[in-house]
């Protein structure tokens, strides 16, 4: 299904609820194992969130000094300074980290594809597959299926 079919389809959602701040505090605790290769933008860039086979999940600007983290998966995201030291840690490899901390996470509950207004302002699709996460900082997020199993532990 072509990204705009599932944008059309895709059901808005509001991960700030009481609901969903509910099942979040009794979802089961994931601590994130992942190597990942990372880039300090030197000027606004661009970064594309492309999952599974090719489907854009989000869309997010890096400022300068921001963080551009790529998966082992090739997903690549932004983070802010102060997000991506609490998150990773240096190894002895430049330009590679190992991840730290944990999040709680659920299954999507809502059995369809849905959509969220992301921390960083863009909206992000998820389909009825993907895992809705929470960050101890307080943010909500999409993770995708695949992503989630291959860098992801139960703690």
């Amino acid at each position: 299904m072509a990204q705009t079919e599932k944008e059309n389809v895709s059901s808005v959602i509001d991960l700030y609820t009481d609901d969903m701040t509910e099942k979040f505090n009794q979802a089961p605790v994931f601590a994130k194992s992942a190597i990942v290769k990372v880039v300090i933008a030197d000027e606004e860039t661009t970064v594309v969130t492309t999952v599974g086979n090719g489907f854009t999940e989000t869309t997010n600007v890096a400022q300068a000094g921001d963080y551009i983290v790529e998966n082992p998966s090739g997903e690549k995201y932004v983070l802010k300074k102060d997000n991506f030291s609490s998150r990773y840690d240096p190894t002895e490899i430049s330009g590679v980290y190992k991840a730290k901390g944990t999040i709680q996470a659920i299954k999507n509950p809502y059995g369809k594809s849905i959509t969220i207004k992301a921390p960083w302002g863009e909206d992000q699709f998820g389909d009825e597959e993907c895992y809705l996460a929470s960050s101890p900082n307080g943010d909500r997020y999409i993770i995708e299926k695949e992503a989630f199993l291959s860098t992801y532990a139960l703690v």
